[in-house]
C-alpha cells in the first residue's frame, strides 16, 4: 500500500507539473490586441512620421513575452505608451480598472492656489477642471455656471477680468469653452493641427462651443458682455494642463489681453478617442493646439510676465495690470 501511495504522489506531482508549465510565446489573443493597439499608434500619433515603427513594434512585443491575456499585456501598452514620447495619451482598462498614464513633461506641477479677492471694478472667473461628458445636461450646466458666474459680475464700469486657470489640470474643453466665451471676441479661437498640417477650428458663437463649425456644449441662456474689449488677464501656473492649456490658447491673439504667472504644464496637444475589443480605450495624442492665428503650440505656455517664484506677486500685478 505504501509504494502504491508514493507512486501515486509522483503521478500527481508531475501532472501538476506539467498542468503549471508557464506558456513561451505569446497568445493569438495578447498578440491580436497589441497589433491592433499599435496600429492605432502608427495611423494616429502625433509622432507617427518620427517613429521608428519596425523597432518600436519589436521592443513593446519583447516587453510582453509570453502574455496570455489582455491584462498581460499592461507592461508592454505602458512601454508602449511612453514611448510615443507625446506625454499626452493614456490607456483606461476595461470596466474602469485603472488608467496607465504617459509620463508628465518635466515642468508639470504646483500647488492650486486660492480665489482672487479682486476689486469691485474687476470681475473674476475660476475656471475650474471639468470632466463632464458633452452630450451630458451637466456639461451644459458647467458651461451656464460660468456664464452666470460673468453675467452677475458685468457692469458698465468695469475695468476688465482676471480668467484665472491656475490648477486648472483639463478634462473636457468644450464646457469650458461654452462657459468662457462671452469674454472670448472674435468666432474661431484655436485650432488643432495634425502632423500633416491638418487643421480642425474651435469656436464660441451665441453660447455654444464648436468644433469645425458644429456645435458641441451650449449653455442655455448665452450672455453678451456689455464691453467687448474691456481687459482680460489670464492666470497660468504649471498644473495648467491640457484642456486647462487649450482654454488658455483660446484667449491667444484677443486684443487687451495678458499672461500671469508660471508656465503652463505643457500638453497643449489634442487627445482622439479609440475604443477597443475588451471596452479598454485608448487616448492617443494626434494633434497640437494653436491660436486664432494658426501659431502652434505642443509644449508650455509662457506667461507674458512671469512669476515663478511669486505666485501672489503674479496676482497684485494682473490687478495693477486691469485697473491702469
Amino acid at each position: 500500500m505504501r509504494k502504491r501511495f508514493i507512486n501515486l504522489s509522483i503521478i500527481l506531482l508531475l501532472a501538476g507539473c506539467h498542468r503549471d508549465t508557464p506558456a513561451t510565446t505569446i497568445s493569438n489573443e495578447a498578440k491580436s490586441y497589441l497589433n491592433v493597439l499599435i496600429s492605432l499608434m502608427k495611423q494616429n500619433s502625433i509622432n507617427r512620421t518620427t517613429i521608428n515603427w519596425d523597432d518600436f513594434t519589436s521592443k513593446v512585443f519583447n516587453v510582453a513575452g509570453a502574455a496570455q491575456s489582455i491584462a498581460d499585456t499592461y507592461d508592454a501598452i505602458g512601454y508602449a505608451i511612453l514611448h510615443l514620447g507625446d506625454h499626452h495619451s493614456f490607456y483606461v482598462k476595461a470596466q474602469g480598472l485603472g488608467t496607465i498614464y504617459n509620463d508628465s513633461p518635466a515642468g508639470c506641477g504646483g500647488s492650486v492656489q486660492a480665489d482672487v479677492a479682486s476689486p469691485d471694478s474687476i470681475g473674476y472667473v475660476r475656471v475650474p477642471a471639468c470632466n463632464l461628458n458633452s452630450a451630458t445636461s451637466q456639461a451644459a450646466d458647467f458651461a451656464q455656471a460660468l456664464q452666470n458666474s460673468i453675467k452677475s459680475q458685468d457692469r458698465p464700469y468695469l475695468k476688465g477680468w482676471i480668467v484665472d486657470l491656475r490648477g486648472n489640470i483639463g478634462g473636457n474643453m468644450w464646457p469650458m469653452l461654452a462657459g468662457i466665451g462671452p469674454l472670448l471676441d472674435g468666432y474661431v479661437t484655436g485650432y488643432f493641427i495634425d502632423t500633416y498640417g491638418g487643421s480642425t477650428s474651435w469656436a464660441y458663437q451665441n453660447g455654444a462651443a464648436l468644433y469645425n463649425g458644429s456645435p458641441v456644449v451650449t449653455a442655455s441662456e448665452p450672455y453678451l458682455v456689455i464691453n467687448a474689449k474691456n481687459k482680460i488677464a489670464v492666470l497660468m501656473d504649471g498644473l495648467t494642463a491640457s484642456s486647462g492649456e487649450a482654454i488658455a490658447i483660446a484667449f491667444k491673439g484677443r486684443s487687451n489681453t495678458l499672461f500671469f504667472g508660471t508656465p503652463s504644464c505643457g500638453l497643449s496637444t489634442a487627445n482622439q478617442e479609440y475604443s477597443l475589443s475588451d471596452g479598454a480605450q485608448l487616448f492617443l495624442t494626434s494633434a497640437v493646439d494653436a491660436d486664432r492665428n494658426g501659431n502652434k503650440y505642443g509644449g508650455q505656455l509662457a506667461p507674458d510676465q512671469s512669476f515663478e517664484n511669486n505666485p501672489s506677486g503674479a496676482v497684485q500685478a494682473a490687478i495693477q495690470w486691469v485697473l491702469h
